[in-house]
């Protein structure tokens, strides 16, 4: 924000252009304001949009840009209030007998299953992912 005082230096500067440079100066600020509406609307019909429709206009964003890595889906998502959750950590189980299987989640999930299954399956091994 522009103190009292810059703000009348502002207005001297504007009132001291020639016509056509002050119009130039309305027409720049009516335009930056239009530019702004347009992008809070855009962001209410993204918004607005399932998270199907959102996926959608992504691939469409992407399609008209053909960029790689997809930024202009990534945007699309982002405003569309697509957030990222926390990283997800590994934890892989080696079951007696040599089966495994790899999980994914929190630490504090992959904490709790890790508990459960040393409990239940005596000789177990696990990775250190929890």
């Amino acid at each position: 924000m522009l103190t009292d005082d810059e703000l009348q230096g502002l207005a001297r500067t504007v009132a001291d252009l020639p016509p056509e440079q002050e119009r130039a100066v309305a027409d720049a600020v009516a335009e930056i304001r239009a530019e702004r509406a347009r992008r809070k609307e855009r962001l209410a019909d993204l918004r607005s949009l399932s998270d199907i429709e959102a996926v959608e206009a992504a691939f469409e964003a992407n399609q008209v840009m053909n960029s790689w890595p997809p930024e202009p889906a990534l945007q699309v998502l982002r405003d569309a209030g697509f957030t990222r959750e926390k990283p997800k950590r590994r934890i892989s189980f080696v079951f007696p007998g040599g089966h495994s299987i790899e999980l994914f989640g929190t630490r504090e999930d992959l904490g709790c299953i890790k508990a459960h299954l040393c409990d239940a399956v005596p000789g177990i091994k696990y990775s250190k992912g929890a």
